[in-house]
């Protein structure tokens, strides 16, 4: 009796250690709060949308809803992140590629996170402000002085 107390004791506290050593992990690799905290410095009422994939977390980190864009080739995407500085878009690497080539020069990526557990990454998509325009220039990348 006392040796089978003594491994029930013993794979109660290994499973617990486990699970909280995989959470912890989880925890670590997820990145999404990065990509929140970029979108509220960009706007004090973010409306987001999301084309090409959706996680529920999103609405929690966020702290407001997500709006999945679907059909017509992104069409709608385009013109919901196109429409306000207030607007900004989550996207993979698939959906990016199929949409840069439409989106206004003051529409880019303001912020790109590991999609967790996938070989991909996530690009939060929004417009710039008139200054970072002005010292990144319509494509991005810093100007020369």
């Amino acid at each position: 009796l006392r040796s089978i107390q003594v491994t029930l004791a013993t794979s109660v506290v290994f499973v617990a250690l486990l699970f909280g050593w995989g959470a912890m992990e989880v925890g670590n690799r997820q990145e999404i709060d990065r990509m929140m905290v970029q979108l509220k410095s960009q706007s004090d009422r973010p409306v987001i949308g999301s084309l090409g994939t959706m996680r529920s977390t999103w609405v929690f980190y966020s702290g407001t809803t997500v709006r999945p864009m679907m059909g017509d080739n992104g069409q709608q995407a385009v013109d919901f992140v196109s429409r306000s500085p207030d607007h900004f878009l989550i996207v993979t690497d698939a959906e990016y590629d199929s949409l840069r080539d439409r989106l206004p020069n003051h529409v880019s990526v303001l912020c790109s996170i590991p999609n967790f557990l996938k070989p991909e990454q996530l690009h939060l998509v929004g417009q710039r402000s008139e200054a970072e325009i002005a010292l990144r220039g319509t494509d991005g990348q810093t100007r020369q002085r």
